[in-house]
């Protein structure tokens, strides 16, 4: 599987199981925002992040509609396996730390909305239009693998200028100059 997400660069590609868990990314994927390594394994979610990250609250523009779409998309994965045990922990998690994952999440919106431009700041290169693709796996329909398409040319552009800074070996921060560890 890595070896398909790393082909697919310099598009960020991963795959996700229901309870958004990156389980394998390709370097793309890995800064399209900021570094995901550089966060503890256990705050890797992505929903979580949309949540409760500064860096990720800020990468969205439209950061209410990013959320609200998260939470339509984990109500629609949870009625598909509402009695998993891994649902818990994490349901639990949002509503201790995000008021406004509360607040959705008692909406009830169920949607899997496939095909929305994501308006994304990167850390990196800058302001991103794509659109997550999602492929469900043949061998595992629940877990998905999500790569995320330019929605124009100046977005094509950014993504080739990450992909190639990662294969330069370093990341041009804000405010400093990172050196890659080799992705996982």
């Amino acid at each position: 599987m890595q070896t398909l997400l790393d082909s697919l660069s310099p598009h960020p590609a991963v795959v996700m199981n229901p309870w958004f868990e990156p389980l394998a990314y390709n370097a793309p994927f890995r800064f399209m925002i900021d570094d995901l390594e550089a966060l503890p394994p256990a705050d890797r979610n992505c929903a979580y992040l949309h949540f409760t990250h500064p860096d990720w609250i800020a990468a969205h523009s439209d950061h209410e509609q990013e959320c609200a779409a998260v939470v339509a998309k984990l109500r629609a994965y949870h009625g598909e396996s509402v009695t998993d045990p891994a649902w818990a922990p994490l349901l639990a998690r949002l509503r201790e730390e995000s008021p406004l994952f509360v607040r959705l999440w008692e909406q009830a919106d169920v949607s899997t909305e496939p095909g929305r431009v994501k308006r994304i700041r990167s850390r990196h290169v800058g302001s991103l239009s794509v659109r997550a693709i999602t492929l469900l796996l043949e061998e595992n329909p629940r877990t998905r693998v999500v790569v995320y398409q330019p929605a124009d040319r100046t977005t094509q552009e950014r993504l080739e200028e990450l992909a190639h800074r990662i294969a330069r070996g370093t990341i041009d921060g804000p405010a400093r100059v990172r050196h890659l560890r080799a992705a996982t």
